[in-house]
């Protein structure tokens, strides 16, 4: 082995140890990283939770029970959907 190939081999030994060990650091190609999840939870509030909260609050329900309701609901629907997968 030449000296460029065992630096490879140890910069890739390395990043190996780096990224098993290291729960910050994302996959870039997994869809269920960090910042893939709260653009898909951005999504839900801006498509369907601020709606929601705006009719039911214009319905004379409590901020506190259309809080709830709509928290449980998406529980509901992120327990069905984990357990699909």
């Amino acid at each position: 082995m030449n000296d460029v190939s065992v630096l490879y081999r140890l910069i890739e030994v390395a990043k190996e140890k780096f990224m098993n060990n290291n729960a910050d650091i994302a996959e870039i190609s997994d869809p269920n990283r960090a910042m893939k999840l709260a653009e898909r939870f951005g999504q839900v509030y801006d498509d369907s939770w601020a709606d929601s909260f705006e009719i039911l609050t214009e319905n004379k329900i409590p901020k506190h029970t259309t809080i709830m309701l709509l928290l449980e609901m998406l529980q509901v629907t992120c327990l069905l959907v984990s357990q699909k997968m």
